[in-house]
Protein backbone atom coordinates (compact mmCIF):
# COMPACT_ATOMS: atom_id res chain seq x y z
CA UNK A 1 0.00 0.00 0.00
CA UNK A 2 1.41 3.42 -0.95
CA UNK A 3 1.66 6.22 1.60
CA UNK A 4 -0.90 8.26 -0.34
CA UNK A 5 -3.35 5.38 -0.51
CA UNK A 6 -2.76 4.60 3.15
CA UNK A 7 -3.64 8.18 4.10
CA UNK A 8 -6.79 8.15 2.01
CA UNK A 9 -7.96 4.80 3.38
CA UNK A 10 -7.26 5.83 6.98
CA UNK A 11 -9.27 9.03 6.53
CA UNK A 12 -12.10 7.11 4.90
CA UNK A 13 -12.12 4.57 7.73
CA UNK A 14 -12.66 7.26 10.37
CA UNK A 15 -14.98 9.52 8.39
CA UNK A 16 -17.36 7.11 6.64
CA UNK A 17 -19.71 6.46 9.61
CA UNK A 18 -19.48 10.15 10.59
CA UNK A 19 -20.80 11.23 7.17
CA UNK A 20 -24.04 9.49 8.03
CA UNK A 21 -24.21 11.34 11.35
CA UNK A 22 -23.25 8.35 13.47
CA UNK A 23 -20.50 9.95 15.52
CA UNK A 24 -20.34 7.27 18.22
CA UNK A 25 -20.24 4.62 15.50
CA UNK A 26 -17.24 6.42 13.95
CA UNK A 27 -15.29 6.07 17.18
CA UNK A 28 -16.39 2.44 17.67
CA UNK A 29 -15.45 1.67 14.06
CA UNK A 30 -11.96 3.07 14.69
CA UNK A 31 -11.55 0.89 17.80
CA UNK A 32 -12.76 -2.20 15.93
CA UNK A 33 -10.29 -1.50 13.11
CA UNK A 34 -7.45 -1.27 15.62
CA UNK A 35 -8.47 -4.53 17.25
CA UNK A 36 -8.48 -6.18 13.85
CA UNK A 37 -4.74 -5.69 13.67
CA UNK A 38 -4.56 -4.71 9.99
CA UNK A 39 -5.08 -0.99 10.48
CA UNK A 40 -2.40 1.61 11.13
CA UNK A 41 -3.87 5.07 11.79
CA UNK A 42 -2.04 8.15 10.51
CA UNK A 43 -2.50 11.93 10.41
CA UNK A 44 -5.46 11.60 8.04
CA UNK A 45 -7.33 9.41 10.53
CA UNK A 46 -7.51 11.71 13.52
CA UNK A 47 -9.16 14.98 12.36
CA UNK A 48 -12.49 13.29 11.45
CA UNK A 49 -12.18 11.02 14.50
CA UNK A 50 -11.62 13.93 16.89
CA UNK A 51 -14.42 15.83 15.14
CA UNK A 52 -16.76 12.93 15.95
CA UNK A 53 -15.74 13.18 19.62
CA UNK A 54 -16.38 16.94 19.53
CA UNK A 55 -19.90 16.45 18.18
CA UNK A 56 -20.55 13.81 20.82
CA UNK A 57 -19.39 16.24 23.51
CA UNK A 58 -17.47 13.41 25.15
CA UNK A 59 -14.21 14.60 26.69
CA UNK A 60 -13.05 11.10 27.69
CA UNK A 61 -13.33 9.78 24.11
CA UNK A 62 -11.53 12.83 22.72
CA UNK A 63 -8.75 12.50 25.26
CA UNK A 64 -8.44 8.84 24.30
CA UNK A 65 -8.06 9.88 20.66
CA UNK A 66 -5.47 12.48 21.68
CA UNK A 67 -3.54 9.71 23.40
CA UNK A 68 -3.79 7.59 20.27
CA UNK A 69 -2.43 10.48 18.16
CA UNK A 70 0.52 10.69 20.57
CA UNK A 71 1.05 6.94 20.40
CA UNK A 72 1.17 6.92 16.60
CA UNK A 73 3.36 10.02 16.41
CA UNK A 74 0.97 12.37 14.59
CA UNK A 75 0.13 14.75 17.44
CA UNK A 76 2.39 17.44 15.93
CA UNK A 77 0.65 17.43 12.54
CA UNK A 78 -1.17 20.74 11.94
CA UNK A 79 -4.70 19.43 11.05
CA UNK A 80 -4.58 17.07 14.05
CA UNK A 81 -3.53 19.90 16.38
CA UNK A 82 -6.27 22.18 15.02
CA UNK A 83 -8.90 19.50 15.58
CA UNK A 84 -7.62 19.00 19.13
CA UNK A 85 -7.84 22.74 19.89
CA UNK A 86 -11.42 22.78 18.61
CA UNK A 87 -12.31 19.66 20.62
CA UNK A 88 -10.91 20.95 23.92
CA UNK A 89 -12.44 24.41 23.37
CA UNK A 90 -15.87 22.89 22.72
CA UNK A 91 -15.52 20.84 25.92
CA UNK A 92 -14.69 24.00 27.88
CA UNK A 93 -11.16 22.77 28.60
CA UNK A 94 -9.45 25.95 27.48
CA UNK A 95 -6.34 25.29 29.56
CA UNK A 96 -5.68 22.13 27.53
CA UNK A 97 -6.63 23.84 24.26
CA UNK A 98 -4.14 26.61 25.08
CA UNK A 99 -1.44 24.06 25.89
CA UNK A 100 -1.91 22.45 22.46
CA UNK A 101 -1.90 25.88 20.78
CA UNK A 102 1.23 27.03 22.62
CA UNK A 103 3.09 23.84 21.70
CA UNK A 104 2.48 24.19 17.97
CA UNK A 105 5.58 24.79 15.86
CA UNK A 106 3.41 26.05 12.98
CA UNK A 107 0.06 27.79 13.26
CA UNK A 108 -2.34 28.72 10.47
CA UNK A 109 -5.46 30.92 10.45
CA UNK A 110 -7.58 27.95 11.57
CA UNK A 111 -5.38 27.53 14.67
CA UNK A 112 -5.69 31.23 15.58
CA UNK A 113 -9.40 31.51 14.83
CA UNK A 114 -10.20 28.36 16.82
CA UNK A 115 -8.35 29.42 19.98
CA UNK A 116 -9.80 32.96 19.77
CA UNK A 117 -13.30 31.52 19.34
CA UNK A 118 -12.75 29.25 22.33
CA UNK A 119 -11.82 32.12 24.63
CA UNK A 120 -14.61 34.35 23.32
CA UNK A 121 -17.21 31.67 24.04
CA UNK A 122 -16.29 31.59 27.74
CA UNK A 123 -16.35 35.38 27.97
CA UNK A 124 -12.59 35.95 27.99
CA UNK A 125 -12.96 38.77 25.48
CA UNK A 126 -9.88 40.66 26.67
CA UNK A 127 -7.65 37.66 26.03
CA UNK A 128 -9.46 36.85 22.78
CA UNK A 129 -8.94 40.41 21.53
CA UNK A 130 -5.28 40.35 22.52
CA UNK A 131 -4.78 37.17 20.49
CA UNK A 132 -6.75 38.70 17.62
CA UNK A 133 -4.46 41.74 17.62
CA UNK A 134 -1.32 39.59 17.59
CA UNK A 135 -2.32 37.01 14.97
CA UNK A 136 -0.10 37.41 11.91
CA UNK A 137 -2.76 37.09 9.21
CA UNK A 138 -6.46 37.77 9.70
CA UNK A 139 -9.33 36.72 7.45
CA UNK A 140 -13.07 37.40 7.47
CA UNK A 141 -13.61 34.49 9.88
CA UNK A 142 -11.27 36.13 12.41
CA UNK A 143 -13.32 39.35 12.39
CA UNK A 144 -16.61 37.44 12.56
CA UNK A 145 -15.45 35.38 15.54
CA UNK A 146 -14.59 38.53 17.49
CA UNK A 147 -17.81 40.35 16.57
CA UNK A 148 -19.91 37.32 17.52
CA UNK A 149 -18.10 37.10 20.84
CA UNK A 150 -18.85 40.72 21.71
CA UNK A 151 -22.48 40.30 20.67
CA UNK A 152 -22.91 37.19 22.79
CA UNK A 153 -21.68 39.09 25.83
CA UNK A 154 -23.84 42.15 25.19
CA UNK A 155 -21.20 44.52 23.90
CA UNK A 156 -22.66 45.57 20.53
CA UNK A 157 -20.62 48.79 20.50
CA UNK A 158 -17.40 46.79 20.44
CA UNK A 159 -18.72 44.70 17.56
CA UNK A 160 -19.52 47.84 15.56
CA UNK A 161 -16.09 49.28 16.29
CA UNK A 162 -14.51 46.11 14.94
CA UNK A 163 -16.62 46.30 11.79
CA UNK A 164 -15.44 49.87 11.14
CA UNK A 165 -11.83 48.72 11.56
CA UNK A 166 -12.48 45.81 9.23
CA UNK A 167 -13.81 48.11 6.50
CA UNK A 168 -10.91 50.56 6.90
CA UNK A 169 -8.41 47.70 6.55
CA UNK A 170 -10.05 46.58 3.31
CA UNK A 171 -11.49 43.23 4.36
CA UNK A 172 -14.54 41.99 2.45
CA UNK A 173 -17.53 41.03 4.57
CA UNK A 174 -19.83 38.04 4.14
CA UNK A 175 -23.35 37.16 5.30
CA UNK A 176 -22.15 36.36 8.82
CA UNK A 177 -20.47 39.77 9.09
CA UNK A 178 -23.61 41.49 7.86
CA UNK A 179 -25.87 39.70 10.33
CA UNK A 180 -23.49 40.49 13.21
CA UNK A 181 -23.33 44.19 12.37
CA UNK A 182 -27.09 44.52 11.82
CA UNK A 183 -27.73 42.73 15.14
CA UNK A 184 -25.29 45.08 16.88
CA UNK A 185 -27.18 48.11 15.55
CA UNK A 186 -30.51 46.66 16.66
CA UNK A 187 -29.36 45.71 20.15
CA UNK A 188 -27.89 49.16 20.74
CA UNK A 189 -30.85 50.98 19.08
CA UNK A 190 -28.53 52.75 16.62
CA UNK A 191 -30.99 53.51 13.84
CA UNK A 192 -28.76 55.95 11.97
CA UNK A 193 -25.86 53.52 11.89
CA UNK A 194 -28.23 50.66 11.04
CA UNK A 195 -29.52 52.54 8.00
CA UNK A 196 -25.96 53.33 7.00
CA UNK A 197 -25.03 49.64 7.23
CA UNK A 198 -28.15 48.76 5.24
CA UNK A 199 -27.05 51.15 2.48
CA UNK A 200 -23.54 49.71 2.55
CA UNK A 201 -24.92 46.18 2.17
CA UNK A 202 -27.14 47.17 -0.77
CA UNK A 203 -24.04 48.50 -2.55
CA UNK A 204 -21.80 45.57 -1.54
CA UNK A 205 -24.17 42.74 -2.43
CA UNK A 206 -26.02 42.18 -5.71
CA UNK A 207 -29.02 40.96 -3.73
CA UNK A 208 -29.55 40.52 -0.01
CA UNK A 209 -30.05 36.99 1.29
CA UNK A 210 -32.97 35.72 3.35
CA UNK A 211 -30.87 35.76 6.52
CA UNK A 212 -29.75 39.38 5.98
CA UNK A 213 -33.30 40.56 5.20
CA UNK A 214 -34.53 38.87 8.39
CA UNK A 215 -31.77 40.52 10.41
CA UNK A 216 -32.77 43.91 8.95
CA UNK A 217 -36.41 43.32 9.92
CA UNK A 218 -35.30 42.59 13.48
CA UNK A 219 -32.99 45.62 13.58
CA UNK A 220 -35.56 48.13 12.30
CA UNK A 221 -38.19 46.72 14.66
CA UNK A 222 -35.90 47.11 17.66
CA UNK A 223 -35.13 50.68 16.57
CA UNK A 224 -38.86 51.52 16.45
CA UNK A 225 -39.14 51.68 12.65
CA UNK A 226 -41.53 48.83 12.05
CA UNK A 227 -42.64 50.55 8.85
CA UNK A 228 -39.20 50.01 7.33
CA UNK A 229 -39.17 46.46 8.65
CA UNK A 230 -42.53 45.83 6.98
CA UNK A 231 -41.28 47.29 3.68
CA UNK A 232 -38.35 44.83 3.67
CA UNK A 233 -40.66 41.97 4.62
CA UNK A 234 -43.08 42.82 1.79
CA UNK A 235 -40.41 42.80 -0.91
CA UNK A 236 -38.73 39.56 0.20
CA UNK A 237 -38.96 37.03 -2.66
CA UNK A 238 -39.10 34.15 -0.15
CA UNK A 239 -39.82 33.95 3.55
CA UNK A 240 -39.30 31.31 6.23
CA UNK A 241 -40.61 30.80 9.74
CA UNK A 242 -37.83 32.95 11.23
CA UNK A 243 -38.64 35.93 8.99
CA UNK A 244 -42.38 35.64 9.74
CA UNK A 245 -41.66 35.47 13.48
CA UNK A 246 -39.33 38.49 13.29
CA UNK A 247 -42.00 40.56 11.57
CA UNK A 248 -44.79 39.45 13.92
CA UNK A 249 -42.61 40.20 16.96
CA UNK A 250 -41.68 43.57 15.45
CA UNK A 251 -45.32 44.62 15.36
CA UNK A 252 -45.97 43.30 18.85
CA UNK A 253 -43.00 45.02 20.53
CA UNK A 254 -44.03 48.27 18.88
CA UNK A 255 -47.58 47.89 20.25
CA UNK A 256 -49.15 47.19 16.84
CA UNK A 257 -50.75 44.01 18.12
CA UNK A 258 -53.57 43.77 15.56
CA UNK A 259 -51.11 43.84 12.66
CA UNK A 260 -49.04 41.19 14.38
CA UNK A 261 -52.08 38.96 14.84
CA UNK A 262 -53.08 39.47 11.19
CA UNK A 263 -49.59 38.45 10.09
CA UNK A 264 -49.77 35.41 12.36
CA UNK A 265 -53.05 34.38 10.74
CA UNK A 266 -51.68 34.90 7.22
CA UNK A 267 -48.46 33.09 8.05
CA UNK A 268 -50.31 30.13 9.38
Amino acid sequence: MSAANGGNESAAAASQPQKRGYHREAVDFYVDMLRGGNFSPNSFTFPPLISACTKLGCSSLGQMCHGQALRFGVDNVLPVQNSLIHFYACCGLMDVAWKVFEGMLTKDSVSWNTIIDGFSKIGEMGLAHKLFDTMPTKNVVSWNVMMTGYLNFRKPGNALKLFREMVVQGFESNDTTAVNVIAACGRSSRLKEGRSVHGFLVKAFISLSLIIDTALIDMYSKCGRVDLAQAIFNRMPSKNLVSWNAMILGHCVNAIHLMGLNLYSNGG
